[in-house]
Parts: structure tokens; sequence; C-alpha cells
């Protein structure tokens, strides 16, 4: 497994379209000296690293800031004495027009709803929410940023390994046929032999350039969004020693934590909307001026309290869409529950298939390789014919290639076991 994983200095060297000698040539240097050489020219990424350009490229990463004026201004408006404002007025009266006493009047002054005290809590509880979202909705664009990025990496490492499995079976291919010209140009089989076996290693070599068509893609994308051509060094990451003890921290999920945080909203936005609804009492204080032409001009000044009477028709709607809100989020907060515990199940359940998948691939291997030495012997001796041999091989190479496969999905896996915990590449590295 370890020639597998080579560096991006060796991965732009391309098998197809060379002479076997050339592809033989090129798999001993490229799995032993350029591999040793391309390790101490360039220095692979962290996962953290690879994390934190994914993070610089989400979009929602500009409402983490929207949160903090959110929390300021509730806070501010359950403080607040007006926080509907006020409003000013002025009156003036005259007989000019009447009696034409020389009557005047100027009445001016200032009138505002006083905030009483369930206005008052529930702007407070809104802040309160808004301050802990401010934190949560942190926790839960990081775990969809950990969620792409082990996409992403393992997205690659599968389609490297593959690219890196069709070279090497490339390689086996051509040497197969050698043996085969060998012994045709000795006269000990047929030129139909030769004919065959080349046709064989086109066929590997189309594969080749398929995948590395494919990792190439990949690669694109990997770049795009973190900046990067090379896999962190630390792309592996640890089970836990008791996954159930993990999955019962499902309630710390960000994505039902989130939940949650989003039914407290709405439940302090019905208390917000409730208290609104009914009017409020309201003060006016001003200053009044009269005068005639009989009377001096004398000033007083006023205080009025108003307070309402029952609540207004609308009062009962307004409470209705509120509830109807809150109802809906609790089951929003219901599915998401199931839907995190179903989710959670199914890939410890991937995890314990792909690790059994891993084990008979790897005794298919052995049981392949053994075939493939038993038909290469019936082969040179005459007593097979070139397709059977050429059959036993495609056997033995498709079983490298499914077990190289299955041992990067095992830890592609564990990270969405991980990932389907809640918890991020930081977290699951720390437990």
């Amino acid at each position: 497994m370890d020639q597998l994983f080579i560096t991006q200095a060796n991965r732009k060297k391309k098998a197809p379209g060379l002479n076997r000698l050339a592809v033989a040539v090129f798999f001993s240097s490229a799995f032993l000296g350029g591999n040793t050489q391309a390790q101490t020219q360039v220095q692979a990424p962290s996962m953290q690293g690879v994390l934190q350009a994914v993070m610089a490229k989400q979009p929602e990463q500009m409402n983490v800031q929207s949160y903090a004026s959110l929390v300021s201004s509730n806070q501010a408006a359950a403080r607040s004495w007006f926080p509907n404002g006020s409003s000013m007025s002025v009156r003036h009266e005259s007989d000019a027009l009447t009696d034409d006493t020389g009557f005047q009047s100027w009445e001016a002054g200032v009138s505002f709803p006083v905030l009483i005290g369930d206005q008052s809590n529930a702007y407070s509880k809104l802040g309160e929410v808004y301050q802990q979202q401010s934190e949560q909705y942190r926790s839960l664009l990081n775990w969809q940023a950990s969620k792409l990025t082990r996409q992403l990496v393992w997205d690659l490492k599968l389609a490297e390994v593959q690219w890196h499995r069709s070279q090497q079976n490339q390689g086996l291919v051509a040497a197969l046929v050698n043996k085969v010209e060998k012994l045709v140009a000795a006269g000990e089989n047929p030129q139909m032999d030769a004919v065959l076996a080349q046709k064989r290693l086109l066929e590997v070599e189309k594969r080749t350039v398929e995948a590395n068509n494919a990792y190439e893609q990949q690669l694109a994308n990997y770049q795009f969004w973190t900046g990067f051509s090379e896999l962190p060094s630390d792309i592996e990451e640890p089970e836990a020693k008791d996954w159930q003890a993990v999955r019962k921290q499902l309630e710390s999920h960000p994505l039902m934590v989130w939940a949650d945080s989003q039914l407290q909203k709405v439940q302090a936005n019905k208390l917000l909307v409730q208290s609104q609804a009914v009017a409020k009492p309201s003060v006016f204080f001003g200053a009044k001026s009269e005068q005639d032409d009989q009377t001096a001009a004398r000033t007083s000044l006023m205080l009025e309290l108003s307070f309402p009477l029952g609540k207004p028709a609308t009062y009962g709607t307004a409470l209705a869409e509120q509830s109807q809100l809150v109802s809906e989020q609790q089951v929003a907060l219901q599915k998401t529950k199931q839907s995190l515990s179903n989710n959670a199940r199914q890939a410890l359940q991937a995890l314990e298939q792909s690790k059994a998948l891993l084990n008979v691939a790897q005794q298919q291997v052995v049981v392949a390789k053994q075939a493939l030495g038993m038909a290469e012997k019936a082969y040179e001796l005459g007593e097979t014919n070139i397709q059977t041999l050429l059959g036993v091989q495609r056997q033995m190479l498709q079983a490298l290639l499914e077990s190289d496969q299955q041992q990067v999905m095992v830890q592609r896996q564990v990270a969405l076991v991980w990932q389907a915990f809640g918890k991020g590449i930081e977290t699951a590295q720390a437990e």
C-alpha cells in the first residue's frame, strides 16, 4: 500500500503511449528514487490547512458578523424605555375667523408608548438567542466545511489510487507482453498470441488514460476549493475507541443544536409579537400657551396618560401565525433528530461493510496471484492458450484494483462516520 501514495511530482509522469521498455523504466524510477526526492522538495498541507482554505471560500461566512448587530439591537431594545420611538405634536388655535377676540392658543408636546415588562423580556430573550446562535452558526459552518473538505480529499485520494493502480497494472501487462513476444520469437508460440497480448496492452493503456483524466478532474476541483495541489499528510482519521459512546453525543450535533436554536428563536419571536400585538400605555408631555385681547399670555404644562382597553381583533391572528411557526419548527427539530440518528446508524453499518469487503478483496488478491502464477507456467509449457492467460491476469489486476480501492474506502468511511456524528475535522482528531 505504501507504494500507492507517491507524491505530486510523480503524478505528472504519464505512462500511456510509451513502449514497453520505457514503461518498465518509468515504474522503477517512479516508485524508487523519484518518490524520495519529491517528498523532500514539496511539503504537503495539513488537514487543518485544507479546512481553513475551504472555510475561507464559504459564502455563509458573510453572515457571521450580522449576528453581532442582531444581539446589540435586541439588547438595546430591551434596555430602552421607548423602543417604539416617540412623536412630537404641535397645535394652534385662533378665533380670527370667528369671534375675533384675539384668542390664540399654542400647544406642543411629545408622546411615546411605554415599554412594559413583557415586551422588554421578549427583546432580552431574543437577544440571548441571537447571542447563542452567533457561536452555533460558526460551529455549523465548521461542520459544513469539514464535510466538503473530507469529500474533496477522499475523492482526490480515490482517483489518485485508481490512477496509480492503472499505471502499475499497465507495467504488469507490458511485462507479460514481453514474455509472450520472446516465446513467439523463439517459435514456441503462434504469432497470434503476440497480437492478442498487444491488443490487451492497448486496452490497459486506454484505461490508464481514463484514470488520469478522472484524477485531473478531481485535482482541479480540489485546487479550486483549497488552492493546494497536494493532499494533506495527515489525511487518515483515527477510529473512535467506542463508536456507540460517540453516537450518544448526537444531541450536540451542530445540525441538532442549530435546529433547537431555531425553535428557541421562533418561540422568542412569538413572545415579542404577543407583547406587541396589544397597544401599549402612552405618555404625553407638553406645554400650552393661551392669550386674547383681554388676557395676557399664560403658559401651563400638560401630562397625559392613556391606557388601552381590551385587545385588538388582530391579536388572535398574529398569535395564531406565530404558534404555527413554533409548531413547524418543533416538527423540523424532530425530523432533524430522526434523520441524524438514521444517518449515524447507516454510517456505522457502511464502515463495517467496508471492512468486510476489504478482507474479501485482500483474500482475492492472494488467490488471483496464485492463479496467475499457475496460468503463466501452464502457458509456457503449452498446456493452455493465450486467451486463458490474459483472462486470469485480468482477474488478478482487477483484484489488485479492488483491494487498493477498498483500503481507501475504509479510511474514507471512518471520516464519514465522524461527519455523521457531527464531529468536524478538529473535533474528530481530538477524540
